[in-house]
């Protein structure tokens, strides 16, 4: 299991490598520019960003990063009856205990719940499986808000299993190993992840039934659409799942994978 160092690591370097946290960091680099009274060379940096910002938050590119994606993996049209565990993949939530439960969770999380709750409705007998991370900075965690919705929903809590100590996809496919050994179940995530998640789940070795959801292609755009933060926010959706995916890439390609399997076996 990584550390909690390493897993911020990634995550800020995976920031900066982003359209939003890139800008940041161009802007950031044209003030010292400034300082040091370069500028042209700020000058070009503040360009570069403006371009950044105005290419990513076109509606027509968004949809073209995404599309690939989210149109790669779609649920099977025949689902084996007898399914035991559908796993719900972990994302947010808030600490805003004032507000009800559905507003908590991040909007991706609700959906991927609803989507798992629907799972479960339509394979009687089966559990739902919740994994996510608990920040040390935090009262309550995704998972806590998530297992609270569903009981609302009416799921009782001996048909939930999850847990609070899954960083990324790969130490939730650890987990899910553990309860399914081999045999399919239903797995459930946001269309754009579903490729990455299922990339990861066959290096453990996984028969996972891929049911997408939280869908941000918005599949009929024309040449008239005007840039927008909504998206920005697909741009980043977009990219952050290619950038994970060849992070991913790499350890395979570096035997980390196999390294984390025989731990598991």
């Amino acid at each position: 299991m990584q550390s909690l160092t390493a897993f911020y690591i990634k995550k800020f370097i995976s920031f900066f490598l982003e359209p939003f946290g890139l800008s940041l960091l161009l802007v950031a680099l044209s003030i010292l520019l400034l300082h040091q009274k370069r500028t042209k060379a700020a000058a070009t940096l503040l360009y570069a960003t403006l371009g950044i910002l105005l290419v990513f938050s076109y509606p027509l590119v968004s949809d073209a990063l995404l599309e690939p994606i989210e149109r790669s993996v779609t649920t099977k049209k025949s689902i084996p009856p007898r399914i035991e565990y559908i796993h719900v993949l972990g994302n947010g939530a808030n600490e805003a205990y004032w507000q009800p439960l559905s507003s908590r969770l991040h909007e991706a999380a609700l959906k991927r719940v609803l989507e798992g709750y629907i799972q479960y409705r339509e394979h009687p007998g089966s559990h739902i499986v919740i994994t996510g991370f608990a920040r040390p900075d935090r009262n309550e965690s995704y998972t806590d808000v998530a297992v609270s919705l569903l009981e609302k929903m009416g799921v009782p809590r001996k048909d939930i299993i999850f847990t609070d100590r899954t960083k990324d996809t790969e130490e939730e496919a650890k987990f899910i190993k553990r309860l399914v050994a081999g045999e399919p179940y239903i797995l459930v995530t946001s269309a754009s992840h579903m490729k990455r998640a299922l990339y990861v789940m066959r290096k453990y070795s996984l028969a996972s039934i891929a049911v997408p959801t939280d869908y941000g292609e918005m599949g009929s755009i024309d040449l008239l659409y005007a840039p927008s933060l909504e998206a920005l926010k697909r741009s980043q959706r977009a990219l952050h799942e290619y950038l994970g995916m060849l992070w991913y890439k790499l350890k395979d390609f570096a035997g980390l994978f196999k390294k984390g399997e025989r731990e598991e076996d």
